[in-house]
Protein backbone atom coordinates (compact mmCIF):
# COMPACT_ATOMS: atom_id res chain seq x y z
CA UNK A 1 0.00 0.00 0.00
CA UNK A 2 1.67 3.41 -0.74
CA UNK A 3 -0.08 6.73 0.40
CA UNK A 4 0.33 10.18 -1.09
CA UNK A 5 -0.34 13.69 0.65
CA UNK A 6 -0.40 16.03 -1.85
CA UNK A 7 -2.07 17.24 -5.43
CA UNK A 8 -4.84 13.59 -5.45
CA UNK A 9 -5.40 14.55 -9.28
CA UNK A 10 -1.80 13.52 -10.45
CA UNK A 11 -1.29 10.14 -8.60
CA UNK A 12 1.53 8.39 -8.27
CA UNK A 13 3.10 8.06 -12.42
CA UNK A 14 6.21 6.97 -11.59
CA UNK A 15 4.83 4.21 -9.67
CA UNK A 16 2.48 3.05 -11.90
CA UNK A 17 0.88 0.83 -13.47
CA UNK A 18 -1.16 0.22 -10.07
CA UNK A 19 -4.17 -3.34 -9.69
CA UNK A 20 -5.77 -0.38 -7.91
CA UNK A 21 -6.33 3.32 -6.89
CA UNK A 22 -8.96 4.55 -3.99
CA UNK A 23 -9.42 8.41 -3.79
CA UNK A 24 -10.86 9.58 -0.67
CA UNK A 25 -12.24 13.20 -1.75
CA UNK A 26 -15.26 13.46 -4.62
CA UNK A 27 -13.28 14.62 -7.86
CA UNK A 28 -15.64 16.97 -9.70
CA UNK A 29 -15.33 14.90 -13.02
CA UNK A 30 -13.38 11.93 -13.83
CA UNK A 31 -9.84 11.71 -12.77
CA UNK A 32 -8.33 10.77 -16.33
CA UNK A 33 -4.72 11.07 -15.00
CA UNK A 34 -5.41 8.68 -12.66
CA UNK A 35 -7.10 5.93 -14.65
CA UNK A 36 -4.26 6.26 -17.01
CA UNK A 37 -2.27 4.79 -14.26
CA UNK A 38 -4.64 1.44 -13.72
CA UNK A 39 -2.79 -1.65 -15.10
CA UNK A 40 -5.02 -4.30 -17.12
CA UNK A 41 -7.98 -5.04 -14.91
CA UNK A 42 -6.92 -2.51 -12.50
CA UNK A 43 -10.32 -0.81 -10.44
CA UNK A 44 -10.13 2.84 -9.68
CA UNK A 45 -12.79 3.56 -6.98
CA UNK A 46 -13.40 7.43 -6.69
CA UNK A 47 -16.74 9.88 -5.94
CA UNK A 48 -17.33 12.09 -8.58
CA UNK A 49 -19.57 15.00 -8.42
CA UNK A 50 -19.69 18.63 -7.10
CA UNK A 51 -18.82 19.58 -3.59
CA UNK A 52 -21.88 19.95 -1.59
CA UNK A 53 -24.06 17.55 -3.10
CA UNK A 54 -24.95 14.16 -3.73
CA UNK A 55 -21.53 12.24 -5.73
CA UNK A 56 -21.63 9.04 -7.50
CA UNK A 57 -19.59 6.59 -6.01
CA UNK A 58 -18.11 4.71 -9.44
CA UNK A 59 -16.17 2.13 -9.73
CA UNK A 60 -13.43 2.15 -13.12
CA UNK A 61 -12.17 -0.75 -14.58
CA UNK A 62 -9.61 -0.46 -17.31
CA UNK A 63 -10.77 -3.24 -20.03
CA UNK A 64 -7.97 -2.16 -23.03
CA UNK A 65 -4.95 -0.30 -23.35
CA UNK A 66 -5.74 1.40 -26.54
CA UNK A 67 -3.23 4.34 -25.18
CA UNK A 68 -0.64 4.51 -22.52
CA UNK A 69 -0.75 8.50 -22.65
CA UNK A 70 -4.03 9.52 -24.21
CA UNK A 71 -7.89 8.67 -22.02
CA UNK A 72 -9.61 6.89 -24.17
CA UNK A 73 -13.08 6.33 -22.63
CA UNK A 74 -13.76 2.97 -24.23
CA UNK A 75 -10.51 1.55 -22.42
CA UNK A 76 -12.69 1.45 -19.13
CA UNK A 77 -15.92 -0.13 -18.02
CA UNK A 78 -17.52 2.34 -15.22
CA UNK A 79 -20.24 1.48 -12.81
CA UNK A 80 -22.14 3.62 -10.82
CA UNK A 81 -21.89 2.38 -6.70
CA UNK A 82 -24.73 4.72 -5.49
CA UNK A 83 -24.55 8.64 -3.96
CA UNK A 84 -22.08 9.64 -1.77
CA UNK A 85 -20.80 13.09 0.05
CA UNK A 86 -17.23 13.55 0.16
CA UNK A 87 -15.12 16.67 0.30
CA UNK A 88 -13.61 17.72 -2.60
CA UNK A 89 -10.32 16.42 -3.92
CA UNK A 90 -8.53 19.68 -4.02
CA UNK A 91 -5.25 21.06 -6.81
CA UNK A 92 -2.34 21.81 -5.00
Amino acid sequence: ITLQCGNGWVGLPKEAPFDAIHVGAAASQLPTELALQLGLGGVLVVPVGQSGGVQALLKVQRVNTTSASKFVWNDYHVERWGGVRYVPLIHS
